[in-house]
């Protein structure tokens, strides 16, 4: 090219925009792609500048660009500030640039992190479900002892292991024990259709299956593709309070081994696996207790399905923090009343929902604002239903979606 660095200062759009029989407004949409290597665009809107940095990623990465970022508006502060210096004494101390970003956390893993919570404060309030809460201690412990059960049965690194259970604390505890005796989870949601869940059961391959005797799905024989062992809970819990409680060590787990396994619908139709790892994972929940940020004081309600992938963060993510997760049941998450009654009476303080979710809230005629960090993800965020939303809670976060 003629030029790799590109820089543009332009006045804003001042005047309305009217087209004939239509009420239209401005909206920013997505960054284009990067024409040159670097190229700075601003927008004169007055009192302020607005503007956007676009760079080749071949090659540039985003660290140094933020960071470049980050010393012009020190260098054009420095400016306004003494209009008279010369630009060069004004430039940044290269000694004084930030340490260079390092490779991304992978320890501790998902589970490793709610076992330090779990020592730290043992009594502090984890799950609560239907008005009762488990402790962090009493979590722990019941998922010890079922990871030793599993490890009993084969589980170990990279093993598949369906688990298939309605919303409760067994749900947890179930996740937790799979990722405790090496192996890796394949969420079932129950309220899903049959066939779907077959065909998820089917094309993980999973050797074994955590449920409840009140499900029917998966029973194995006749017609159905599940081969290998299922286990109802509620019928091994005497041999489960024979079992240690202690933890288990897993230090050694490999991080390109799967932590799980979830299933996005596809193109055809047909349930596709997407494969996590435990690094992924790690990384995913430590990044996202720095930002949006999740800690200790923090109350979570879960709606998400199982399912889908944001539940790893609802449920793995709060547990990390040390906070409270209140698991809240289909039919209240499906009910707009309900679910507001229930953020209120629970404190709940972080809510990560689908647009479709927020809007049930705004129709249940939610008006007073709430202590809340709202989070949006599953689906793109509408303005106008982000307009809507600002006001009634502490914070709104467009999230997208984890996988």
């Amino acid at each position: 090219p003629f030029f790799q660095v590109f820089f543009l200062l332009q006045p804003a759009y001042k005047q309305p925009l009217r087209l004939p029989g239509l009420a239209a407004a401005l909206e920013q949409g997505h960054p284009p792609v990067a024409r040159f290597d670097l190229a700075l665009e601003l927008v004169d809107r007055g009192s302020t500048f607005e503007g956007e940095l676009l760079y080749d990623s071949d090659l540039f990465a985003a660290e140094a660009m933020e960071a470049l970022v980050r010393e012009w508006i020190g260098l054009v502060a420095a400016l306004v500030a003494n209009p008279d210096a010369p630009i060069a004494s004004l430039a940044p101390d290269p000694g004084s640039a930030p340490a260079p970003v390092g490779p991304p956390p992978s320890r501790p893993l998902a589970h490793e992190a709610f076992e330090s919570r779990a020592a730290l404060a043992p009594q502090a309030p984890a799950v609560t479900f239907r008005g009762q809460t488990l402790s962090y201690g009493e979590l722990e412990r019941l998922a010890n002892r079922l990871a030793r059960h599993l490890q009993g049965q084969g589980v170990a690194a990279d093993t598949l292991v369906g688990v298939a259970l309605e919303r409760s604390p067994d749900l947890i505890v179930a996740l937790l024990a799979v990722l405790k005796a090496g192996g890796a989870y394949v969420p079932l949601d129950p309220g899903l259709p049959a066939r779907r869940l077959e065909t998820m059961l089917e094309t993980a391959d999973c050797s074994l299956l955590l449920t409840h005797s009140s499900l029917e799905l998966f029973r194995g024989g006749g017609d159905s593709p599940f081969a290998g062992r299922r286990v109802d809970l509620d019928r091994i819990e005497d041999e489960l309070a024979r079992l240690s409680e202690e933890g288990l060590d897993t230090s050694d787990l490999p991080l390109d081994r799967r932590a799980y396994v979830i299933f996005t619908s596809g193109s055809t139709g047909r349930p596709k696996g997407v494969e996590i790892h435990h690094r992924a994972f790690a990384n995913f929940l430590h990044s996202m207790l720095q930002e949006p940020g999740l800690g200790e004081g923090d109350v979570l309600a879960a709606v998400t399905t199982v399912s889908f992938d944001i539940a790893g963060l609802e449920i793995f993510g709060t547990l990390a923090a040390g906070a409270r997760v209140v698991l809240v049941e289909r039919e209240t998450a499906a009910d707009g009343s309900l679910l507001l009654e229930l953020l209120k009476a629970e404190g709940v303080t972080v809510l990560q929902a689908t647009p479709a979710t927020w809007r049930l809230l705004l129709a249940a005629g939610w008006k007073e604002p709430l202590p809340l960090r709202m989070l949006c993800g599953g689906e793109s965020l509408p303005p106008e239903l982000a307009r809507d939303l600002l006001g009634r809670g502490r914070e709104l976060w467009n999230l997208y979606g984890p996988t």
